[in-house]
């Protein structure tokens, strides 16, 4: 049974901030601290409360650079060693190893931040930072990724300042440091959703409100080739996508330039990359506002604006009975990741756990006073990123609950 007193605790995230892209580039780089998938922030005050769980600082056995790797770490919170920037709607990977972050802005305060064309990795084993090899790539925000084992796959993205969306891509080999280009994709430019099927890297739609795609291609890195993949009849701005082993889930929301949805409810599909075709998923009772979601092995978990949450069965093509999530409302987007069997997430500084074993939500209850995260999985720990509002100090943080 999960206890909510203990202290327990992949893509492209990130989606939901892409809807204010157009209106308003300084909204995205509100103070405070922010995650590296694609954080944001809201920041009023730079204390920090720790969630749950011990807090190692560093010390003789668990030291900066020479402590165990992450899946050694001791349960509660750990101190990594601060990373050169946080940044902001960037493609970020986690290998089984290392942490893999590129484009992105960094927040200035000023707004009309530049999109960056560099990127960092934070080495798990020596627990080091290094700059990564310069990419062919432009600079941009909100390009979609996935981890194909062996590679990081950037495709797509776009520059908010000059309402420029873009169709290329590269893959970076952290082992080799370096960067191949992608061919062509068959498709317009976009900032799209993404997964990894374990054999192709699947893109479709568009997180930009004033530019909507219902179509999509798939890249088979092995023969290093694109195709295009069947359309659906629904669009969605506000979504998340994520693959369950047979077909990649598309979930959230419909929204248009002026924030109003144009559905009743959350709106979903399936697509089977062997049949290439796709599904409706039946509809759900969550609000079409904003949602996030994450795949726990069985089901996918969606967790609405309204703090109400719901369970997909895929072999039943059914939803579960909606449910609250213990945590107080607010003006923020709610963002999640699966760790193991569970599901992390995070609200307006405000932090839950969906345990599979009992299939409900429970609050941790203590959180990070206004403070935003998005957690970064890297199994059997949670990763966080932000910094300081008033000191302006990066910092990085590793979560591990026991049953991890």
């Amino acid at each position: 049974m999960y206890q909510a007193g203990a202290p327990n605790s992949d893509h492209s995230k990130r989606l939901r901030f892409a809807a204010r892209i157009r209106k308003n580039w300084r909204v995205l780089g509100v103070v405070g601290a922010v995650l590296v998938v694609l954080g944001a922030g809201g920041v009023v005050s730079s204390k920090l409360v720790f969630l749950p769980g011990p807090y190692h600082r560093p010390g003789a056995s668990n030291s900066l650079n020479n402590g165990p790797t992450l899946a050694g770490l001791r349960s509660g919170w750990t101190e990594l060693p601060k990373p050169p920037e946080v940044r902001n709607l960037s493609a970020t990977v986690w290998t089984s190893e290392d942490l893999l972050v590129w484009g992105g802005y960094v927040y200035s305060g000023f707004g009309g931040e530049e999109p960056l064309a560099s990127g960092v990795v934070f080495r798990g084993r020596p627990r080091v930072w290094e700059r990564m090899a310069s990419s062919p790539l432009a600079a941009r925000v909100l390009p979609a990724s996935v981890w194909t084992g062996s590679e990081m796959i950037v495709w797509g993205g776009t520059d908010p300042r000059r309402t420029q969306f873009f169709g290329d891509g590269a893959a970076y080999n952290p082992t080799t440091n370096s960067w191949r280009v992608l061919p062509r994709a068959p498709i317009e430019p976009r900032a799209a959703l993404s997964v990894w099927s374990g054999d192709e890297f699947i893109v479709w739609g568009s997180v930009a409100r004033d530019k909507r795609f219902r179509d999509g291609a798939a890249y088979n890195p092995r023969t290093d080739t694109w195709r295009n993949i069947q359309s659906v009849p629904i669009d969605l701005t506000d979504a998340e996508a994520v693959w369950t082993g047979k077909e990649m889930l598309v979930f959230g929301a419909a929204l248009h330039g002026g924030n109003v949805a144009e559905s009743k409810t959350a709106l979903g599909a399936a697509y089977d990359p062997r049949d290439d075709e796709w599904r409706r998923l039946p509809a759900s009772e969550l609000s079409p506002q904003a949602s996030t979601a994450a795949w726990n092995g069985n089901e996918l978990i969606a967790w609405d604006y309204l703090n109400s949450s719901q369970a997909y069965d895929p072999t039943e093509d059914r939803w579960e009975n909606k449910q609250s999530v213990p945590i107080d409302a607010g003006e923020c987007f709610p963002h999640s990741v699966a760790i193991r069997r569970d599901i992390f997430g995070a609200y307006c500084g405000f932090m839950a756990v969906y345990s599979a074993q009992d299939g409900a939500w429970h609050k941790l209850p203590r959180d990070f006073v206004q403070w935003q995260v998005e957690p970064v999985a890297a199994p059997p720990v949670i990763l966080l990123l932000g910094r300081n509002a008033e000191t302006d100090d990066a910092w990085m943080l590793a979560y591990r609950a026991p049953t991890w």
